[in-house]
């Protein structure tokens, strides 16, 4: 594998956190690498590993022929591995290697012991923004690790995504605001984020390939190719001005945002008092009314929905506004 195209995790695991999260574009090797690692931490120190993916469906295709898409460009590396994967059960060399685990379905695991685990692999923790939502991913994820790691601290959690939504509700939960390509940290929480920029060499390639030029000049090359979130910094504020007047908090199935008005424009931020204000609290569903939630009139709703329409909609992040979204456009 040629280092200078391809990521090297070198420096991401210099900084011994707990928990490491790499976005970057597809095909730079992100996937590879954790591959390498735990397979790597399996063979030379017996260590096992978890490989999470969202659902069965997207697990099934690793597990197809006995795991053999899983395996088949990392054997080049180790002589004489023999890998495979029956059901969940991941075999390296016919010794028990570790599992693979779907976010979505977290409950069928509660129970089991997972204290042999040192190493969790999280492919592709940024959902697709065509991909259907089966219930709130953040909930999943936080149950996942929950049942494989309960009180421990002796095992590490590896992220992978390519840049899709900064809104995305599992990023969120890491309390890292993206800007730029770079290095971010959250002390507090023991997470690295390297939101990675391509190797120049690695983009002369792609865009010489036959795919790379099937997307050149066009909005896909920014997300697919260069590893460019989509969404439009403009939409966000800095600091939200003053005597802004609170009129509204929308509730999702999981979270809640609170909606200001000032000089026209609404400024949107995430609910940080869920016990206050009662009495302005909106769903946009049925079956999520409460005695505290109300549903929100059609006639209240239709101002909303004509200032987003009308770019008059502001907001604290991009978490923020995939909460706003799912509310309004909720049928």
């Amino acid at each position: 594998m040629a280092k200078s195209i391809y990521y090297n995790y070198r420096k991401i695991f210099s900084y011994n956190y707990p928990i490491i999260c790499i976005i970057g574009a597809r095909g730079i090797g992100k996937t590879y690498g954790a591959k390498r690692y735990v397979i790597k931490k399996f063979l030379n120190e017996g260590k096992k590993f978890i490989w999470i993916r969202d659902t069965e469906s997207a697990l099934d295709e690793l597990r197809e022929n006995d795991g053999e898409k899983f395996f088949v460009d990392i054997k080049k590396e180790f002589n004489n591995l023999n890998g495979n994967i029956k059901g969940e059960v991941i075999t390296i060399n016919e010794k028990h290697a570790g599992y693979l685990m779907p976010m979505s379905t977290y409950y069928n695991y509660k129970g089991n012991s997972y204290e042999e685990i040192t190493h969790i692999v999280f492919d592709e923790f940024i959902a697709e923004k065509t991909q259907k939502k089966q219930g709130s991913r953040a909930v999943q994820f936080a149950n996942t690790i929950e049942t494989i790691g309960r009180l421990r601290t002796d095992y590490r959690l590896i992220m992978l995504a390519n840049a899709l939504k900064r809104g995305d509700e599992v990023l969120n939960l890491l309390n890292i605001k993206i800007k730029g390509f770079g290095y971010y940290f959250n002390k507090k929480k023991g997470v690295v984020l390297h939101y990675s920029d391509n190797n120049p060499h690695f983009n002369e390639k792609k865009k010489q390939s036959i795919s790379g030029r099937i997307i050149l000049d066009t909005p896909l090359d920014n997300v697919m190719s260069k590893n460019k979130f989509d969404d439009d910094e403009n939409e966000y504020y800095t600091v939200m001005p003053p005597k802004c007047k609170l009129f509204a908090i929308l509730h999702n199935d999981t979270d809640a945002v609170r909606l200001y008005l000032k000089d026209g424009v609404i400024y949107i931020r995430q609910d940080f008092n869920e016990k206050t204000n009662n009495n302005i609290r909106f769903v946009n569903d049925i079956t999520l009314v409460t005695s505290r939630l109300k549903l929100i009139p059609k006639e209240f709703l239709d101002p909303i929905k004509r200032a987003f329409a009308h770019n008059d909609c502001m907001f604290e992040n991009a978490y923020c506004k995939e909460v706003f979204l799912q509310v309004i456009r909720r049928q």
